[in-house]
This record gives structure tokens, sequence and C-alpha cells, in this order.
């Protein structure tokens, strides 16, 4: 449902496995789950070790350029393989061709994955959801405030939107208040649902 997507989009502005996307390494390694996710989606990459450490250490700050990242249950190990793994959630952040980049882990590198995101597309119409989203600036002093705004556009006039605020320890955020009207193009209706927040960071 559409507010499922947006919650998920909002934190964007996280045994056997398949074998897509395979990158094997002698000792370090990363596979997908899938190699196609429905914009707004998550996508889970399972990274794998001979050892613990470098599942602790790895940089992945490569990934927060395409996708918002988050950390998905602890290090374990798999007795039968000998190998111990981590699951990681990512949430592309945007449609299209994108690659999951190398991780690397001191000179040991993993294979850059491929994935394909599709647009957005409602469970029930089968339309698609256009979603955008902006941000009134780039970079803000410490506690002062940014607006981040979405537009949801869609074929449906009865659209379920939630925009819950997303407080934390750095952060904390006031939802705007939610705008919807209805325009026509073409002879095709769309209505239009734009939302937003007001967020204030506490932490430099």
């Amino acid at each position: 449902m559409v507010a499922h997507r947006l919650q998920a989009l909002l934190m964007i502005f996280i045994g056997v496995l398949p074998q897509l996307g395979l990158a094997q390494l002698p000792h370090f390694s990363v596979a997908a789950d899938v190699n196609e996710v429905e914009y707004g989606r998550p996508l889970s990459i399972y990274l794998q070790s001979v050892a613990p450490e470098p599942l602790k250490a790895i940089d992945l700050s490569p990934l927060e350029k395409d996708f918002a990242t988050f950390r998905r249950g602890d290090i374990v190990r798999n007795n039968k393989i000998n190998r111990f793994s981590m699951r990681l959630r990512l949430y592309p952040r945007k449609q299209g061709k994108q690659i999951i980049p190398s991780l690397t882990f001191k000179k040991t590198k993993t294979v850059p994955i491929e994935i394909n995101v599709t647009p957005a597309v409602d469970p029930r119409s089968k339309s698609i959801i256009n979603v955008s989203s902006e941000i009134n600036r780039s970079s803000v002093w410490l506690k002062q405030s940014l607006v981040i705004s979405m537009e949801v556009n869609t074929s449906d006039d009865i659209v379920d939107i939630n925009s819950p605020s997303f407080d934390e320890t750095r952060y904390q955020s006031f939802v705007l208040p939610l705008e919807s009207k209805t325009t026509e193009r073409n002879g095709k209706k769309r209505s239009v649902h734009r939302l937003g927040w007001i967020i204030h960071s506490f932490d430099a």
C-alpha cells in the first residue's frame, strides 16, 4: 500500500542464498537476493566472510550514494560452510539500472552487482505511482531547520497516505499538513498529494 511505500521512501532522503548477483571471492563475498526490485521496496544483500572481523569493519559508505542502508540482524556463523554472514537491507534511491558498488575490507574488494529498479505500482489498480522529492538546502547549521517535500502522483482518487514523524537521537521532525488535488491531462485524471517534514538536526 502507498502508506508502506512512503514510509520506505522517507527513510531514503537499511541458509541457502540465491545465486543472483553472486560475487564470489576466496575470503569475502556478497550476494543479492534479487536482481530486480520495485522502487520503494527493499532488497537484501548478504555479506559472507571466513571470519567475523571483516563484517564488523566493512566500509558501507560506497552504498550511500544510491541506497539507503539498514543493518539487519547480527553476524551469525554457518557451520555447514564455515562462514560468517551478515544481512543488509537496501532501499534504492532512484529507478533504473543501479549498481551495488564494490565493498572493501583492507585490500579485498567485492565485485559490483547490477540490479534493475522498476517503477512503483499500486497493487490494486496496477497503475504506476510517481513519487518525487526535494530538499530546500544541501547543508545546515546545528539546530537549523530544513524542509523535505514529497509529491505522490497516482491515478487513484482515494489514496491512504501516512506521513509519520521520524524523530531519533540526531533529528527532530515536524509533519507538514497533507495537500491533495486532482488534475486532468489528455483526458486522464491524476490525484496529486504533497506532503513534507521540517527537520531539525542536533548532531554536527
